[in-house]
């Protein structure tokens, strides 16, 4: 299953999950279908404000010498006006990347997953 980002309320929350086969398949009840791992608060910025304008006004650009950090970044494959281009852009937001912290070693929690069907055939899972 790819990550995605899941709103957990109540300790519930909604994944879609899909059968890319043509035959049905059985999720067996205790089976592990995925991981859920908490995140920071401020982790995401959300996408759906009101106002994103304002935010962007607002952003403050990252100090040059974030340029040697984000250069190790690009692709190989880019021309040299593709990597200036991206160079830069990554450059104005790289407020979204944490260079200078050590990422923490997030332990996994474990949640018990309730699907709720109703009358729908099985539920289906890929290949």
């Amino acid at each position: 299953m790819p990550a995605t980002l899941l709103e957990v309320e109540q300790g519930t929350c909604k994944l879609w999950i899909t059968n890319y086969s043509q035959q049905p398949q059985l999720i067996p009840k205790g089976m592990n279908i995925g991981t859920l791992t908490n995140l920071e608060e401020n982790t995401i910025c959300s996408l759906n404000d009101v106002n994103p304008v304002k935010d962007i006004k607002n952003h403050q650009p990252r100090k040059r010498n974030t340029r040697e950090k984000l250069r190790k970044l690009l692709d190989a494959e880019l021309t040299s006006d593709e990597k200036e281009y991206l160079l830069r852009l990554l450059e104005d937001f790289g407020d979204i990347f944490d260079f200078n912290r050590a990422s923490k070693n997030h332990g996994n929690t474990t949640v018990k997953h309730k699907i709720n069907t109703g009358d729908s055939l099985p539920i289906k899972d890929r290949p």
